[in-house]
């Protein structure tokens, strides 16, 4: 999928997109007229027919950069290269709001943003780099209010090596299933 440019029309948006406030007034026009669906706040759609979760997992990392251009993909995330099993997608960036999504929610939390030795990834995003994912995710972390932890549950000392082998290869669970 290309870069997606700053819009300045929507005749110039992707698929699904998150709108700016030089097309803000149009994106609601268009959307009571019913030539776009929203998806979410300020996320929208040209797509009417598929449903809304097929919409956002096929365009997930440019809906990311929409809404937190520059950001760092950090913690679980970055180690899976994939949102956790409960679809929260953590990040790195100067704000600090969670954005639910159909399908997902995006978890930012304040930190050092992307370092020379982060990787770039799609769309104006940065991957953390392999030292860098493993260092954040030995810092404990809890779940909340029926949420995936930011960080991973390592093995510890007593597993025996079939289980660290089998945690390694990544079956840690049942994974969320897409639409």
């Amino acid at each position: 999928m290309p870069e997606m440019p700053v819009a300045k029309s929507l005749a110039q948006t992707p698929e699904a997109f998150v709108s700016d406030k030089m097309i803000t007034r149009e994106v609601s026009c268009a959307v009571k007229a019913g030539k776009l669906r929203k998806l979410a706040s300020r996320l929208s759609t040209h797509n009417m027919t598929e449903p809304s979760e097929t919409v956002v997992a096929r365009n997930l990392w440019h809906i990311v950069a929409g809404y937190f251009s520059g950001a760092l993909i950090a913690d679980r995330t970055a180690l899976e290269n994939a949102p956790a099993n409960d679809g929260s997608a953590c990040l790195v960036a100067n704000v600090g709001r969670d954005i639910k999504l159909p399908g997902y929610t995006l978890r930012p939390r304040r930190g050092a943003g992307p370092l020379p030795t982060d990787r770039p990834f799609i769309a104006d995003l940065f991957l953390s780099s392999t030292a860098r994912a493993y260092l954040e995710n030995m810092r404990p972390s809890r779940a909340r209010r029926g949420r995936w932890p930011k960080s991973w549950r390592f093995p510890t000392a007593q597993t025996s090596v079939w289980d660290t082998s089998t945690w390694a290869a990544g079956n840690r669970g049942p994974k969320k299933e897409l639409p």
